[in-house]
């Protein structure tokens, strides 16, 4: 009996995953919004060229959660070769009792986070940690990377407020008021 219910929340979450990607049009390769040409851009760091074929399903690493509002939680998505990047969302943070969150992390390209459902907005901020590991920083100084923030209505990357870089683990960090696509990237 335990382990069919088990299944039938298995099944049941991987339906609402399939949802929500639909619904959000996920694609199977990363959107990069082309900068307009009223503000200035940040340059965005990219992967490193990996070495063989790459398919679309290489693209991405993929990961997904129910998460409960009434408790802190966090999701990790990403590997050895391009590190780790986490949602940290607090207590009573998500907008309803229960969340599934979709989190998709870029392999090639851009280092680029997708979040999902998009567009969903926060009680109170939450936290993002995104891993630059494995990432071409020939172009940039590696203290000045930090989260920018695709602005579709403006077609352009906007800079996160408050956010910061560690050097020890590679990642930058911001607080998110919603989800949309997030990308690491240095004003120089």
């Amino acid at each position: 009996m335990v382990l069919q219910r088990r299944k039938m929340r298995a099944a049941t979450l991987a339906m609402a995953v399939a949802a929500i990607s639909f619904v959000s049009g996920c694609s199977d390769s990363p959107m990069v919004v082309e900068p307009s040409s009223s503000s200035s851009s940040p340059v965005l760091i990219v992967q490193r060229p990996a070495r063989g074929k790459i398919t679309a399903a290489d693209q991405w690493i993929e990961g997904s959660k129910l998460m409960r509002n009434d408790r802190p939680d966090t999701l990790r998505v990403g590997n050895d070769q391009i590190g780790y990047s986490y949602f940290i969302a607090p207590a009573n943070a998500l907008p309803q009792k229960w969340v599934i969150v979709t989190m998709r992390v870029s392999t090639t390209g851009p280092v680029l986070v997708e979040f999902g459902p998009e567009g969903l907005r926060f009680n109170r901020p939450t936290k993002v940690v995104l891993s630059y590991r494995g990432a071409d920083l020939s172009k940039v100084n590696e203290s000045s990377l930090r989260v920018y923030y695709n602005n579709e209505k403006i077609k352009a990357w906007e800079l996160m407020p408050g956010g910061s870089s560690d050097h020890a683990t590679m990642t930058v960090r911001a607080s998110l008021e919603h989800f949309s696509q997030y990308a690491v990237g240095s004003e120089e």
